[in-house]
């Protein structure tokens, strides 16, 4: 069996793995609801499993968990772990070794080269 997938490259190994893919422009769900559609429509698709990308974008995560059974972390999960310092919590509490790890109230950057965030998305400014 071989995967449907949907990616932003669609590079030739992905194309030569895949049974059919469509390549996007970006995790947006403006953009990725006509991929899952097309995926939907043509091969009866019920599950999804995403991969790495999606930080940016937890309304396309919520989006597929509403259209499609999500095999992984659902989409709520996958937003509580970005925030750094839940996910090294539940480490913690579970158990898990990790390297140590330092929180900073505030990062100060130089002036020049510095980045400004849009909606978490990094932007040269």
């Amino acid at each position: 069996m071989k995967p449907l997938v949907i990616d932003l490259f669609a590079d030739l190994d992905t194309q030569g793995y895949a049974e059919d893919f469509c390549r996007i422009k970006s995790l947006a769900e403006q953009d990725l609801a006509a991929a899952v559609d097309y995926f939907v429509e043509r091969y009866a698709v019920a599950h999804v499993i995403y991969g790495s990308g999606f930080e940016c974008y937890p309304e396309s995560l919520n989006y597929l968990g509403s259209r499609l059974t999500v095999l992984g972390n659902h989409p709520e999960v996958f937003a509580k772990l970005q925030n750094k310092q839940t996910f090294f919590s539940e480490l913690d509490d579970l158990n898990i070794p990790h390297p140590e790890v330092v929180f900073l109230a505030h990062l100060i950057l130089p002036m020049a080269g510095c980045l400004s965030l849009c909606r978490g998305r990094a932007a040269s400014g």
